[in-house]
């Protein structure tokens, strides 16, 4: 099982139980996904994104700059976001109560041991709140990638105006010699 998978499992089981045994009003699924993500997405995708740029920086060394190699941290970053998106998904889900718990004895126990005026789902969590969490996560990411990103994307259109350049020098000089020999 993949981490995504086995941290959306742990947060489709959890939080199904969390949003009926406490009120609407206690935000616990807000609060467990605030903590989830931030404890155990963020290291996780923290580590990925360092192991990105250590691979960057030694196939930048071993190429040298200016060689077109492959952006590994820009790859991870938009791949990792993509992976943090599910939690979005999910946590929108399991606040409208579309997921049961996989066990429904844990359920029954937890519902015997709540208070009485638990149970509501209404309103556990908005969309905006589980994106807000997520955003959050990768905010302090976000310099970084952006700078990536201009560097990139210089790298990117110097090349095509290199291109370019190679390719209208060697259009004119086609056309000096077509002019010549058309001269003789």
């Amino acid at each position: 099982m993949s981490f995504i998978a086995h941290v959306l499992e742990t947060l489709r089981t959890n939080g199904s139980v969390a949003v009926r045994v406490f009120p609407s009003l206690a935000q616990v699924l807000l609060l467990f996904a605030i903590r989830l993500v931030n404890e155990v997405v963020g290291d996780y995708v923290t580590g990925v994104l360092s192991r990105a740029r250590d691979i960057d920086a030694e196939t930048l060394n071993k190429a040298g700059r200016g060689t077109g190699v492959e952006e590994v941290y820009l790859q991870a970053c938009a791949a990792s976001f993509i992976m943090a998106w599910k939690i979005v998904n999910t946590l929108v889900e399991i606040g409208r109560g579309k997921y049961e718990p996989v066990d429904p004895a844990a359920l029954k126990d937890a519902r015997d041991d709540a208070p009485p005026d638990t149970g509501n789902n209404g309103g556990q969590i908005s969309r905006w709140d589980a994106e807000e969490t997520v955003f959050r996560m990768f905010e302090p990411h976000m310099d970084e990638y952006l700078d990536e990103e201009v560097e990139a994307v210089k790298r990117n259109f110097d090349s095509i105006c290199k291109d370019w350049e190679a390719q209208v020098h060697w259009d004119y000089i086609n056309l000096r010699i077509s002019l010549i020999s058309l001269c003789r």
